[in-house]
């Protein structure tokens, strides 16, 4: 039976001088050694023992920043697209394209549906 107040075997317990190294972390946390671990979970335990922030500046609103020109043609088209004027122009053609096709169907749609293999 195990209760809270039991000590976790391992370096992290034993040694508090250790609490601040990633080699304790990446054992008290994640329970393998630090060795193991990939690129980005060391930079992770490594941040995590020095105590430092892993996430950008998030005091920084993105929004303030000067938009590129790639996000101000996507902002454009966005415009565009979510306007009135849009939907509008869409229903008309989507309105002129049914009624010309019904007028003037393909000549093919209009003749016998005679496959090359039946008399």
């Amino acid at each position: 039976m195990v209760t809270c107040d039991a000590p976790e075997p391992g370096p992290a317990r034993s040694d508090p001088g250790r609490l601040h190294e990633p080699e304790a972390v990446a054992h008290r946390l994640l329970g393998v050694p630090f060795a193991t671990l990939d690129g980005p979970a060391k930079n992770v335990a490594r941040h995590v023992a020095q105590r430092r922030h892993i996430a950008r500046n998030l005091a920084v609103d993105p929004d303030t920043l000067p938009a590129s020109r790639g996000q101000r043609a996507a902002d454009a088209v966005a415009r565009f697209g979510g306007s009135w004027t849009f939907v509008g122009l869409f229903a008309t053609t989507m309105v002129l394209w049914v009624v010309l096709n019904a007028a003037y169907g393909s000549p093919r749609a209009t003749r016998s549906t005679r496959t090359p293999t039946s008399c």
